[in-house]
């Protein structure tokens, strides 16, 4: 394998133990260079030890972390070619935002005119031009962002580091600089890990996603993989809202299937499951509601209808279950206690295998 083929990280078999806790369980996966990775899961899933491994802010208690093919299991953070985006942003308050930029170029032994330069070109790069002797105080939440992620390409890390960089911000604000953060690093190539718990902001921002549970990686595909193909419940109740019921399938080939859903018989990927009763994760916008019947539709009852400006949810009792559905084309609320009819596209439908 030639140097312009290695992965930017690679873990091999990598744990994580504080004692008698496993934080992060013989963990393996790949990150290629110029793409952007989302590690992702619920609090206490194993994701920022994971980031704090690659960073060398902690050591790994087994296996073997390589950053360009260079086995770093075992070296400094400041040995690490790694720059990371704290949660906080980690600005110094009582230096300008040019200082702030040049700092590390500073410490590393960078002349100070040198640096300043080269963080001017930075900040221009970030758009934040013209904002050089602001102090952090004087910027708005999305600046501070940009800054600190200038002060961390400045550095020209093999691998860059967000640490739930969009917390602290307001959900308009959040999503404006999400945008933000992926353009640079498509413009510039950058090989990023970004660190979340927000599936939206997972979906929106990777080229990849690893979503991680119990210290371990329950599934990991591009976002379109996750969201339309969950490996299991926990992934498909997770990627977004699902309904999950109960159903049985008939194998049609090598890879087709007769899946019966109620009354309704669709046709699906079967995903190597054995023919016989399964389980389907069925998306809320998914489903087309029709307030008359239909013979091949599934029939059904509103018990809740919430109108929500750009879509309607319904919550409607069926054979097969309740299910939450989402209208993004709604004209007029159906009232509660309709009788309705359901069909499915099937882009929104698949097969569970099994656990």
């Amino acid at each position: 394998m030639t140097q312009t083929q290695l992965p930017a990280v690679e873990f091999r078999a990598v744990a994580k133990r504080y004692g008698p806790i496993v934080a992060v369980d013989s963990v393996s996966f790949t990150i290629e260079k110029g793409t952007l990775v989302t590690l992702l899961g619920p609090s206490g899933c194993g994701k920022t030890s994971t980031l704090r491994l690659i960073a060398g802010l902690d050591r790994a208690t087994e296996g073997a972390i390589l950053i360009n093919g260079v086995d770093v299991t075992h070296l400094s953070a400041t040995d690490r070619d790694v720059s990371m985006v704290f949660q906080s942003y980690a600005l110094f308050p009582h230096m300008t935002v040019l200082r702030n930029v040049a700092y590390g170029l500073i410490s590393s032994g960078k002349r100070r005119p040198e640096a300043e330069e080269q963080a001017r070109e930075t900040l221009t790069l970030v758009g934040l031009g013209g904002l050089e002797d602001r102090l952090p105080s004087e910027l708005s939440g999305g600046q501070q962002q940009r800054v600190a992620v200038a002060r961390a390409i400045v550095l020209e890390p093999a691998v860059l580091l967000f640490d739930e960089p969009l917390s602290n911000l307001d959900a308009r604000l959040r999503r404006h600089v999400r945008d933000e953060i992926r353009d640079l690093q498509q413009r510039l190539g950058l090989t990023a890990v970004y660190v979340t718990h927000d599936q939206v902001e997972a979906l929106a921002v990777s080229d990849r996603i690893i979503v991680m549970d119990q210290g371990r990686i329950a599934q990991q595909g591009s976002p379109v993989e996750l969201y339309r193909q969950p490996a299991n419940r926990f992934i498909a109740g997770f990627m977004g809202e699902a309904n999950v019921v109960a159903a049985r399938l008939e194998r049609l080939g090598a890879v087709e299937a007769r899946v019966q859903l109620g009354n309704v018989s669709l046709t699906l990927p079967h995903r190597d499951v054995a023919n016989g009763p399964i389980e389907v994760a069925i998306r809320p916008e998914a489903i087309r509601l029709e307030a008359r019947s239909i013979n091949s539709a599934l029939p059904g009852r509103v018990l809740r209808a919430v109108f929500l400006g750009d879509h309607a949810e319904y919550t409607v009792s069926t054979e097969v279950g309740d299910l939450f559905i989402i209208d993004r084309l709604a004209d007029n609320l159906i009232e509660i206690g309709t009788d309705v009819a359901l069909s499915f596209s099937p882009s929104g439908l698949a097969v569970l295998p099994s656990a």
